[in-house]
């Protein structure tokens, strides 16, 4: 079968702009042009934008399946695809996420496509040339902030409902603390980034729901519940894999750290790879209560990392983790 899906109101069809590509591309496009007619026979290209769509399935493979599985909202939503980066609507979308009731499938899949879709448009716009690298790069880092925002809330939400909170001496709820690491941390994410997180709480005791939990399982129950709305690989795929062993102790650890165990570690255990990674932590979520902030940066993470005293063995560590580094690129 040819693929012959024409564009609205322009005299080329798809099957004339793929024979134009370079050889090497032609074969692999045609199939899935092919399957995207097969899926949406009635469904055409949108006036002028005919080139651009034959160019994200020739580039990339997964512009390609996203073409694919969403072509009826692309199709009606191409001229939103090349606008800038919207960040208050994905800020809104994640509020949305994080308040709705549904159903863990639904929230899932819900979170995958607008990942895709938002994915896709970054895409649509560099290749348009529209926006630069940095600009893409900030989009990407804002998009899984915004992913990881709405499953912490939706999955404390759901959580609180059967467990209640764990709250500290105040009264106050103690939060699920998210901490972003390496490429997220850094606001430095690519399309194929994984993303690195610590999640954390700041003090123990118990929730106060019907089925009271201790704080320690409660956090790694839902931190659990996170990464499963996350990384779950569904029909409409992942939102982003999820690696979590650069918390304390790596695999061996438990998933969620108090705050106190993280100092206690970061003193006794903590290696010069780890206090350079952590120059790259922040919080990704809600701001949480000032006090929970500087426990956390000014009291722990910022002495770890910017020690009072440098000695001629963090140069020699800098060389190793250099020379390392180099001979694996």
């Amino acid at each position: 079968m040819q693929a012959r899906l024409r564009a609205v109101s322009d005299a080329q069809s798809t099957d004339e702009l793929i024979a134009r590509l370079p050889g090497a591309l032609e074969p692999a496009t045609r199939r899935w042009f092919e399957r995207i007619c097969e899926r949406y026979p009635e469904i055409g290209i949108p006036a002028g934008a005919a080139d651009a769509v034959v160019r994200m399935a020739a580039f990339s493979e997964f512009a390609a399946s996203v073409l694919l599985r969403d072509w009826p909202w692309i199709a009606d939503n191409l001229e939103a695809i090349g606008r800038p980066f919207d960040r208050a609507g994905i800020a809104a979308f994640a509020d949305e996420i994080g308040a709705s009731a549904d159903d863990t499938e639904l929230v899932m899949q819900r979170l995958r496509r607008r990942r895709n879709r938002e994915l896709f448009a970054v895409l649509w716009r560099d290749l348009a040339g529209t926006t630069g690298v940095a600009e893409s790069i900030e989009a990407l880092s804002d998009i899984a902030d915004a992913m990881l925002c709405a499953a912490g809330e939706y999955a404390a939400a759901r959580f609180a409902r059967r467990f209640g909170y764990v709250r500290d001496s105040e009264g106050e709820p103690v939060e699920l603390l998210v901490i972003a690491m390496g490429k997220l941390g850094g606001r430095e994410l690519n399309f194929s980034s994984d993303i690195d997180v610590i999640f954390a709480y700041a003090t123990g005791g118990e929730s106060d729901g019907p089925r009271s939990l201790d704080a320690q399982t409660y956090f790694n129950r839902l931190s659990r519940d996170v990464v499963a709305l996350i990384d779950e690989v569904t029909e409409d795929g992942f939102v982003y894999r999820t690696d979590t062993r650069l918390r304390p102790f790596g695999e061996s650890g438990p998933p969620v750290v108090s705050l106190a165990a993280l100092e206690s570690y970061l003193l006794k255990h903590g290696r010069d790879w780890e206090r350079y990674a952590y120059v790259k932590a922040r919080l990704i979520g809600p701001r949480p209560r000032e006090a929970v902030r500087r426990a956390l940066f000014d009291e722990l993470i910022l002495p770890f990392v910017y020690r009072r005293y440098l000695d001629f063995g963090v140069f020699e560590s800098l060389r190793e983790i250099h020379a390392k580094i180099a001979i694996e690129v």
